[in-house]
């Protein structure tokens, strides 16, 4: 069966029906796809070294400017 058969056949049908349709024809096809190539996993990235942990925290606190005590308090407790 041919793309222009379905097609013309589609015509026929209501907007409710063509609806069903396409959303059987998305999951088929991405289950196909599944099928084909499965998710690959992406593997955790070691653990940032110390450097790289202080020079986020420094970034941070850099562009933290909190205008009230418990904001400062709140900013902390988020970094610990």
């Amino acid at each position: 069966m041919s793309y222009e058969v379905v097609k013309l056949a589609c015509e026929n049908l209501t907007q409710l029906e063509k609806m069903k349709l396409a959303q059987y024809l998305i999951q088929t096809s991405v289950q196909a796809m599944e099928k084909e190539k499965p998710k690959t996993q992406v593997k955790e990235s070691a653990s940032p070294t110390k450097a790289q942990v202080m020079s986020s925290v420094q970034e941070r606190v850099l562009k933290s400017r909190p205008s009230k005590e418990s904001s400062m308090k709140n900013f902390v407790r988020a970094m610990l």
